[in-house]
């Protein structure tokens, strides 16, 4: 059975999946061997705007989920407004097909055999307040602060490959057995569609304390001090 889906990373809905149903009974041995998992990475370029000032972008930054998103709090000065905002999501497209085979008793086994999977982020946008024009310190230090949260964001992403490829392995690993191949079937791809919404949601989790790390009074105050102005 072939299956193909997509899941937003800044929504992530995540239960625990009901395997009450499955029978511990041993699956034959696959005919085609081990799982085929391809993952493809890509960040989409990254866009500048600058055409919201201190104030709506402060609004902005409340509406922003955070879970595949960052966001930055004031650059020094102390008004409480934000003055740059980084806004990026993940996402995942994924293919999966499914191998049933007749197992014991008279049951059904369901494994993944091949899994395309593009885990991507599809749109980044740096915010910088339009209060400041393009030529001032204070504009260049924003930007080069929101660009650091774009690497932070980016980096996250390349390093989520290769967990991502171990946590499919496993699952790939781990076939269930039920009483018909469409509820083996069933079983399988509710397995694998909840592995991945687990997986987006520890990605934007993880992320998001990553880009917090610069987002402290004390490099707050090390940016500010960079400009007389702000």
């Amino acid at each position: 059975m072939n299956a193909k889906y997509g899941i937003a990373g800044a929504v992530v809905i995540v239960g625990l999946l009901n395997t009450a149903a499955a029978y511990a009974l041993s699956c034959p041995i696959s005919p085609t061997g081990p799982a085929q998992l391809v993952i493809r990475l890509e960040a989409a370029p990254v866009s500048v705007r600058t055409d919201l000032d201190r104030t709506a972008l402060s609004v902005l930054a409340g509406g922003v989920g955070l879970p595949a998103g960052s966001e930055s709090a004031a650059l020094g000065g102390g008004r409480g407004q934000v003055m740059g905002l980084t806004v990026a999501n993940y996402a995942v497209e994924y293919e999966a097909e499914h191998q049933t085979l007749s197992a014991e008793h008279g049951h059904w086994c369901s494994r993944i055999s091949r899994v395309t999977a593009r885990l991507f982020i599809p749109e980044t946008t740096i915010y910088v307040a339009s209060d400041y024009a393009a030529d001032s310190c204070a504009y260049s230090h924003i930007l080069v602060h929101e660009h650091q949260h774009v690497a932070i964001t980016e980096a996250a992403l390349q390093a989520a490959g290769p967990r991502l490829e171990t946590q499919l392995r496993k699952l790939a690993d781990s076939p269930l057995v039920l009483a018909t191949p469409a509820a083996a079937e069933a079983a399988a791809d509710d397995a694998f569609t909840r592995s991945v919404q687990t997986f987006m949601a520890t990605l934007g989790e993880t992320t998001r304390r990553a880009n917090l790390s610069i987002d402290t009074p004390a490099n707050y105050r090390k940016v500010a001090s960079n400009c007389r102005t702000w």
